[in-house]
């Protein structure tokens, strides 16, 4: 069920579909993207493909998430600065350039990696596969203000990677609250998943 729910994404017409590596026979072949709904036969509950929508969506947007609270927070009046909350100019302009370098670097990175973090609704947006936005956003390259003069950006770059670490874990344990179905589902399934070649997606 894991490798169904991470291996699906959105084609063009928002079809639930997986990659599908070509057969071995096959030389030089590439590649492609397949209807999850054309791999699978009469296995699992009748409404399988929903629930592997639902649970994808469920899954992309536990990763998303603590992403798009940070960007809120960046764009915030308070930001994450220590200094923006001080009270002489200077101290809450280097505040502002600190979150300022921070959110550049979360948009261009996103950007980079074709992650729609400044849209509407980003989890809606996201049609990739959830294997791949857990790379894409464990990869990001988030900066902060570099220190100098009297500034100290230290903490902040320690409560910013104090924050990316306690993703993964909370990630984990939500995601297996998710991933359940019943018994006589799951293994049907996991068949399923072997028997289309889903588990060999790339």
């Amino acid at each position: 069920m894991t490798e169904i729910v991470r291996a699906s994404c959105l084609d063009d017409k928002g079809s639930l579909s997986v990659n599908m590596l070509p057969p071995p026979s096959i030389l030089g072949g590439k590649p492609f993207q397949k209807k999850l709904v054309d791999c699978i036969d009469n296995w699992g509950p009748p409404d399988a493909v929903d629930i592997v929508r639902e649970m994808r969506h469920k899954l992309v947007s536990i990763h998303f998430e603590p992403y798009i609270e940070l960007y809120k927070s960046l764009i915030s009046g308070q930001g994450r600065c220590r200094y923006r909350a001080r009270v002489k100019p200077h101290l809450r302009e280097t505040g502002m350039r600190c979150d300022s370098v921070a959110l550049g670097s979360l948009v261009t990175g996103c950007s980079f990696h074709g992650i729609e973090i400044t849209a509407k609704d980003p989890v809606q947006s996201y049609r990739g596969t959830v294997h791949e936005l857990q790379g894409k956003l464990a990869a990001l390259k988030i900066f902060v203000e570099e220190s100098h003069d009297k500034f100290d950006h230290g903490l902040c770059k320690r409560k910013l990677q104090k924050y990316r670490d306690g993703i993964s874990a909370d990630n984990a344990r939500k995601t297996a609250e998710i991933l359940v179905l019943k018994p006589q589902h799951q293994a049907r399934m996991e068949a399923q998943a072997k028997k289309s070649g889903i588990h060999n997606a790339p």
